[in-house]
């Protein structure tokens, strides 16, 4: 019995290793869910191009305020990751974050997303001082485009602007009052917020006048001006350009300064392009010949494209009819200096006694009307029937100098006006006379936006510039 026994005894462990009770065996896993949701909060919410990836998958849409379920997902831990091109949202919490899917089970996640306004506001206050001061108050340029009027001394709010950095100019100011600071400003809008500036005016009784720069000599030179014509200006390089047609030459010198640089002669035209010496003056004599480079009239830059343009008129004055041979030259930049890049002869019967450039067009004036001329094509961009030009502007005064800034064309005309006219619809916004200050003849036009200056230069001796506020 006690052998027997001890046989059981060993048997049994046997018995129950081998043995096929199914209580014993592993349970078979069962897949999982996962429910996701997003809540996307605050001010102009990005309710579109929400994506969510699941463990390095390709990543699929989720919309705000609704849920999604991965099914029949192997229990475990998974990683969720959201995204969206919305710069103005964040996530809140982890983000990747990982979720633990129970086996058999359902795991749920909430994304909470917050977003931010995507504008702000803009208050711009106008404080003025002093005497005669200006009783249509003034304009606030923002961007270069949108004008919004704020009183003498007063204050607008401009709401819904972009958020990040603009630039402002305060415009329509009496040329009698002085900006402290300047007319320019950048100022950074705020997400939902309000961004302040301030603009504190002098005014004094009216001349608007700054300083007289004299150009018999021009400063730290013996050369001097003998007949202005036109003028031009460049930001780049504070460069300002006279045309001399006594002299068949134009000048450049410091805008800031009246300086003294270099002068483009009529000669180095000539040797760059020999066929701008000599032209056809009409009288059947092969021995007489005009110049198109014999009197020049007008001049405009190109901001955008870098070029100077410089208009020749009238090539054969004295003669009976006079002989009419204008002709465009195009200067570009070479190593410091404008050199003659292409020229080419200009339809006759239009005066070209001003120039400027708009967005990369050239304009030209004749008597009070200005049209554009296509320089690449050479031909006026848009004519009648007689093949006259179709006027872009008719301003109904006689144009002696254009400048551009902005959107406004400031318009110098020949009894001693300056107009400052919205471009896109001709209206003149102000008009202000320059007559008693000294300018004997009007001449020649530029801008210098940096400084909130207006350069006019005298056609008569001395040929001095005379410097205004803007």
């Amino acid at each position: 019995m006690r052998i027997k026994a001890a046989v059981l005894t060993l048997i049994w462990p046997l018995v129950g290793a081998c043995g096929g009770d199914d209580s014993l065996t592993s349970p078979v896993q069962q897949p999982g869910h996962l429910v996701v949701t997003l809540d996307v909060l605050g001010a102009d919410p990005a309710m579109s191009g929400w994506r969510l990836q699941l463990d390095h998958e390709p990543g699929s849409p989720l919309h705000p305020d609704s849920s999604t379920m991965f099914a029949d997902l192997v229990g475990g831990r998974h990683e969720l990751l959201l995204w969206s091109e919305a710069t103005n949202c964040t996530v809140m919490g982890e983000n990747p974050r990982t979720v633990s899917v129970p086996s058999g089970g359902t795991a749920r996640t909430t994304f909470e997303v917050q977003c931010t306004s995507l504008t702000g506001d803009l208050e711009v206050t106008a404080s003025t001082s002093g005497s005669s001061l200006d009783p249509n108050g003034f304009r606030v340029r923002v961007d270069g485009g949108t004008e919004w009027s704020v009183a003498t001394n007063g204050l607008v709010t401009i709401s819904d602007l972009d958020v990040g950095d603009h630039a402002l100019k305060l415009v329509g100011v009496a040329s009698n009052c002085a900006v402290d600071g300047g007319k320019h400003r950048t100022v950074s809008v705020p997400s939902g917020g309000t961004a302040r500036v301030r603009f504190e005016l002098t005014c004094e009784l009216p001349t608007g006048l700054k300083r007289i720069m004299p150009t018999k000599p021009f400063a730290g030179s013996a050369t001097s001006l003998r007949d202005a014509e036109a003028m031009a200006y460049s930001r780049s390089g504070d460069r300002l350009w006279i045309a001399d047609d006594d002299s068949d030459a134009v000048y450049e010198i410091e805008g800031s300064t009246g300086a003294y640089r270099y002068r483009i002669r009529a000669s180095d035209v000539v040797s760059a392009a020999p066929d701008a010496g000599v032209c056809d003056d009409g009288d059947g004599d092969p021995n007489t010949s005009c110049s198109y480079t014999d009197e020049f009239e007008s001049l405009a830059y190109d901001h955008s494209g870098g070029s100077l343009y410089l208009i020749s008129t009238v090539n054969a004055p004295n003669r009976t009819p006079p002989v009419e041979k204008p002709a465009v030259f195009r200067f570009v930049n070479q190593g410091g200096r404008f050199r003659l890049a292409s020229w080419h002869e200009l339809p006759a019967g239009f005066d070209y006694s001003a120039a400027v450039v708009v967005n990369g067009r050239l304009y030209v004036a004749s008597g009070s009307i200005i049209a554009e001329y296509d320089f690449s094509n050479q031909r006026f961009a848009a004519t009648r029937s007689d093949g006259s030009p179709v006027a872009t502007l008719n301003l109904g005064v006689g144009i002696a100098g254009l400048a551009i800034e902005d959107n406004s064309l400031w318009v110098l005309t020949k009894d001693l006006l300056l107009l400052e006219v919205r471009w896109a619809s001709g209206e003149v916004i102000e008009t202000r006379s320059l007559e008693g200050l000294g300018i004997a003849r009007a001449a020649g036009l530029a801008v210098v936006d940096a400084d909130d200056e207006i350069l006019v230069v005298d056609g008569d001796d001395p040929n001095s510039i005379y410097v205004f506020r803007e």
